[in-house]
């Protein structure tokens, strides 16, 4: 590549201990020859070239750049500030990857070009280890040969975590500074180790050099178990957001739906005391006024009995209205039609029912003792009517 000159070069090397380094290279290269006079036309230039080699009366340029990467290099990209360029080929060669690169135009003397080139390397053809030691050796300069550089900075990042970091270069450099680099799921930063050298970057300077470091393997799995618990504490945060209601309000559907709740909650107890009422109440007190009354002899023992009874029934019967007085208080809370609410009227006719059998009872027991045994007929049936209601 004749008149090539490299004005500005960033090298950023990012070491990963997941197995890789990957390399970023920006360049900002001008053509130093004789500028080119008067206009250009692409078409007379097209016609005076052949593969990118320059034909008789063609200006003095070049079209193309070859780079030597390392031989297991890969994900290799060619791009500038407009996007990627396609322009570009991979061979291998030896010991080398060659990488053709085509710049979008053709460079002319006094021409300027910007971009970017990337790809990764395996780790473990440019790394030791020794215990928690680790030393990368690679190469100090350009990949393009025979390049002068004016403006050379190279940057190396090291894993979060990574202590006693030292570099040996076999030449002078005008700097070798140490920041942090903070990127994705970094705590307390990435070390950088910043190394310039200006005016004085020529091709002998492509040398090894190396860059030592200590690193604990286990910090390793610091950034998947961050990814781990992160995930963790969403799914136990949604998870207990999703089952506290922070609203100041409820809509009428919540408000509907928690009455229905509280009502078949409260049906259920009420059924039991309409059980309970049957088997404590009015059972005892039929079988009272059929062997006890009907014998003289036993009416002092059927009073106190009754008095039981009685008490029991207006213990149940309490209940039962307590019930009902709480689901009339939940409707209305709910603004709902007690009309349209055909469990609640359910309930509230069992009450009354039970309430009616248990005077059709007291009814009976007066008309057994004045032994009226018409009207006594009639109470019955009347009793055993209600009582078919109830059950």
């Amino acid at each position: 590549m004749p008149f090539i000159r490299i004005k500005e070069l960033k090298r950023i090397l990012e070491i990963s201990h997941w197995g890789n380094l990957a390399v970023e290279e920006h360049y900002v290269i001008q053509h130093h020859g004789a500028k080119l006079k008067g206009g250009f036309s692409r078409l007379d230039y097209s016609r005076r070239s052949r593969d990118g080699r320059m034909l008789n009366g063609a200006p003095s340029s070049w079209r193309q750049m070859t780079a030597k990467l390392p031989p297991r290099a890969s994900d290799v990209y060619f791009r500038d500030r407009i996007g990627n360029i396609s322009t570009s080929t991979c061979r291998p060669s030896g010991k080398n990857l060659l990488v053709d690169f085509f710049p979008r135009f053709p460079m002319l003397g006094g021409w300027q070009t910007t971009f970017y080139i990337g790809y990764n390397v395996p780790l473990e053809d440019v790394m030791t280890a020794d215990g928690s030691t680790y030393k990368l050796n690679y190469e100090f300069s350009t990949p393009f040969s025979n390049a002068h550089i004016d403006d050379y900075t190279l940057e190396i990042n090291v894993p979060e975590g990574a202590a006693d970091i030292k570099t040996a270069i076999p030449f002078d450099v005008d700097s070798i500074e140490h920041d942090k680099l903070f990127t994705y799921l970094d705590v307390y930063g990435r070390p950088v180790v910043r190394i310039t050298k200006k005016n004085a970057v020529i091709p002998e300077h492509n040398e090894i050099f190396s860059l030592t470091y200590s690193f604990s393997n286990s910090l390793v799995w610091q950034e998947p178990l961050m990814i781990i618990g992160t995930l963790f504490f969403i799914c136990v945060s949604t998870m207990i957001y999703v089952r506290f209601d922070l609203k100041i309000t409820k809509t009428p559907y919540e408000v509907k739906s928690e009455y229905k709740d509280l009502r078949a909650d409260l049906a259920e107890k009420f059924t039991e005391k309409v059980v309970s009422l049957e088997d404590n109440v009015f059972r005892p007190l039929e079988s009272a006024i059929k062997h006890k009354l009907s014998n003289t002899d036993r009416i002092d023992e059927f009073k106190q009995q009754y008095e039981s009874i009685k008490a029991s029934f207006k213990k149940i019967a309490g209940e039962m209205k307590a019930i009902e007085t709480s689901i009339n208080n939940a409707r209305v809370e709910a603004n709902l039609d007690a009309k349209h609410d055909s469990i609640l009227n359910k309930l509230q006719s069992i009450s009354t029912t039970a309430e009616s059998k248990f005077d059709k009872s007291r009814q009976i027991i007066d008309h057994k003792q004045a032994k009226s045994p018409n009207k006594l007929n009639k109470l019955e049936q009347e009793y055993d009517t209600l009582s078919s209601t109830i059950l």
